[in-house]
């Protein structure tokens, strides 16, 4: 339906005028119940209710879950340093087994000294062996001949030769 426009008041010599147009449809509406209604406001109050909770539940959650990353902090820093110190450890495992290699390489080279002088001391006490022996045997040959105080005295001539 359709109206006209129609004056409302006079003001001052003015006329003021509202424009209504309004237009049905033949769309169905029925007031609903005060029960109806107090249902549907009953439901809305249980949705929020479940809403709430779900928001508190994630707030919960929420803080679980920060609490958590916060403890895997602590645990990847504590971690972190515990890897640091492992480092430093190794490194000084390092320098320990370094410093062993090199003395062993030192006492390696003194025992090949000392190896080769004893080798030169047996060779020095073969020959003073054999020296000796050939030394008995001419005192044996001269006691024989009684040529010991001449042996006598050519030793007496040496031993200050070699006491120099």
């Amino acid at each position: 339906m359709d109206c006209a426009v129609t004056p409302l008041k006079t003001l001052m010599g003015f006329s003021v005028h509202l424009n209504v147009q309004l237009k049905f449809y033949n769309l169905p509406y029925t007031i609903p119940s005060n029960t109806d209604l107090i249902v549907e406001l009953n439901n809305a109050k249980q949705n929020q209710s479940a809403k709430q909770t779900t928001a508190n539940d994630a707030r919960s959650a929420n803080d679980k879950a920060q609490a958590a990353l916060n403890d895997a902090t602590t645990q990847l820093a504590s971690a972190e340093s515990a890897l640091n110190q492992s480092k430093t450890a190794q490194e000084s495992a390092q320098q320990a087994i370094n410093n062993m290699s090199a003395d062993l390489k030192t006492k390696q080279q003194a025992v090949a000294k000392a190896a080769q002088e004893l080798n030169d001391a047996k060779t020095a006490l073969s020959k003073a062996q054999t020296s000796l022996f050939v030394q008995e045997a001419r005192v044996s040959s001269a006691k024989q001949n009684n040529l010991l105080p001449m042996l006598r005295r050519q030793l007496m001539m040496l031993m200050p030769m070699q006491r120099k």
